[in-house]
């Protein structure tokens, strides 16, 4: 049976340790998707997923979350294969659908991506720029 070391037993490094900056990265993209000027995008993502699984749903006969899971496989470019259109209808429907919700998928995360990566720079520049004026203040002190 292992022991968690309480708080007073870890050095004081570990106590000291920021939390890991994936979560920032997740929280990058969020607040990227919330912002107003990515709406219409993130719109367009949403009806196309809508149009598919329903679509797919009347069209194949699959539940609607069979059919939300092989729009989001199928635009994704995944492609397992557990599902595949039979009926040529629904076959020639996913031949268009996969040029549109793609090239729509593609831009959405293409400009989130962007956006996300800007704001990361811009935090860690921050982060630079006060490091570096504490050091400065720390400097100035010691003369």
């Amino acid at each position: 049976m292992s022991q968690t070391p309480t708080p007073s037993s870890q050095p004081a490094d570990a106590r000291r340790r920021p939390r890991p900056r994936r979560l920032h990265v997740f929280r990058d993209y969020i607040a990227t998707i919330l912002q107003p000027e990515f709406r219409p995008i993130f719109g367009s993502v949403v009806v196309v997923l809508m149009v598919g699984t329903l679509v797919f749903n009347r069209l194949e006969g699959w539940s609607m979350l069979d059919s939300l899971y092989f729009s989001v496989v199928t635009l994704a470019t995944i492609g397992y294969g557990d599902l595949t259109p039979t009926t040529a209808t629904a076959k020639l429907f996913s031949i268009i659908y996969i040029f549109i919700g793609v090239g729509i998928l593609g831009v959405f995360i293409s400009a989130v991506s962007h956006a996300s990566m800007q704001r990361t720079l811009e935090r860690q520049e921050q982060h630079a720029n006060r490091r570096t004026a504490t050091r400065e203040q720390h400097l100035e002190h010691e003369l």
